[in-house]
């Protein structure tokens, strides 16, 4: 099947409906809650990213309401005025612990969906997709233009995280609405879940926790490492170079991904809460 030879120029506008729906559901429910007498609710928002050619790694900036995670279907996406929006044009994918080719979503227009619902579908444009991306969890959106854009909507999430890793290669991101240093990413190898507290653990040494970034066509384009203070070159732990010589200076947009790459099973990096947002 040819997954780029149905041009549909209904697809823009079933995203934006979409959206809408979305975006107003959203801002309901937060007014029900305060309605029913909470005393505080969490801040409804949506983000409209823009992609480039190829693969861009991102990562869902919000929760749904009441909910821990980012449903793939509120993911909507979209390209520039003008051109032609068909079933296929926009992809979402997910990786091995390699950085293989996991599983690859299309999005489809109504017409050309099984069902008669827009949304994402597996390759073969036969099953809708049920998937729920954790806080902190990235993908990869490609579009088949030269530029592109996806939306999300929900609630903003404020507070301080700790993302799991497993071994070799995580899909991760800045899922907050607001830049994040490098530097305020923290790796460890203990968390504690009922105090919160994550901590380096006996066994963790310098590099055992890297940050990637990627190019256009995945590949690595930079890799960075959490050292130690006793191993870095200026005594302060943190994020350098792959050569342990220069301390990184790096800001995440809101939404962009990266890889975090652990040698063990079993790891974690934090990322803080937002400052000024309760």
């Amino acid at each position: 099947m040819n997954l780029s030879s149905k041009p549909n120029r209904a697809g823009p506008r079933e995203s934006e409906k979409e959206m809408k729906k979305l975006m107003f559901a959203a801002t309901a429910a937060v007014c029900a809650a305060v309605t029913f007498g909470l005393e505080s609710a969490n801040i409804v928002g949506y983000a409209k990213d823009q992609l480039a050619g190829n693969a861009n790694l991102r990562a869902a900036q919000f929760n749904m309401v009441s909910a821990e995670g980012m449903d793939i279907q509120s993911i909507m996406p979209s390209i520039p005025e003008g051109e032609e929006f068909y079933s296929g044009c926009v992809q979402i994918q997910l990786c091995t612990s390699g950085m293989g080719t996991e599983a690859t979503y299309m999005y489809l227009t109504a017409e050309d969906s099984p069902d008669g619902e827009a949304g994402w579908y597996d390759e073969g444009w036969e099953t809708r997709i049920e998937k729920t991306f954790a806080q902190g969890e990235g993908f990869i959106a490609v579009s088949d233009y030269d530029t592109g854009f996806v939306t999300t909507a929900g609630e903003v999430i404020s507070g301080a995280q700790v993302i799991p890793l497993a071994v070799n290669a995580n899909l991760c991101g800045n899922n907050r609405p607001t830049e994040l240093d490098i530097q305020s990413i923290v790796p460890g190898l203990v968390y504690d879940e009922e105090t919160g507290v994550l901590s380096k653990g006996e066994d963790f040494y310098s590099g055992c926790v890297q940050i990637q970034l990627c190019t256009s066509g995945m590949g690595t384009e930079a890799t960075y490492m959490y050292l130690t203070a006793e191993d870095s070159p200026d005594g302060e732990e943190g994020w350098y170079d792959e050569g342990w010589e220069t301390r990184i200076e790096k800001t995440f947009n809101a939404g962009e991904g990266f890889v975090a790459v652990s040698d063990y099973d079993e790891s974690f990096i934090s990322l803080p809460a937002i400052p000024g947002i309760n």
